[in-house]
């Protein structure tokens, strides 16, 4: 009796310890192991804001934005895209906001 109780008990913590293997082994896998991912290399430089694209002076002086008023700008480059990185201060509030050369929010 000792023996089969002994084997129960056996049977089944080796079935327990079965499914945690199996759990664990899905644990922190990527959705899509496939895919290839290369690092995204942004720089950003400041500029005046007199040098800034018309359409994105317009962008920032327009009615919505008039209670803002600028105070720096940076152009960024991320790989082969640019925009515009625009600090506006309302105050002692600070607000960043990313235009694109058309004056487009991103």
């Amino acid at each position: 009796m000792k023996n089969l109780i002994l084997a129960a008990m056996l049977f089944s913590g080796i079935s327990v310890f079965g499914a945690q293997t199996e759990t664990r082994e899905f644990v922190g896998l990527p959705q899509d192991t496939t895919a290839k991912t290369q690092p995204v290399v942004a720089s950003e430089t400041a500029i005046k804001l007199e040098e800034l694209p018309e359409k994105v002076k317009a962008a920032i002086a327009a009615p919505a934005m008039a209670e803002w008023k600028a105070n720096s700008a940076f152009l960024v480059k991320t790989g082969d895209k640019l925009h515009y990185k625009i600090e506006l201060m309302k105050g002692a509030e600070k607000k960043i906001v990313n235009l694109n050369a058309e004056g487009a929010a991103l």
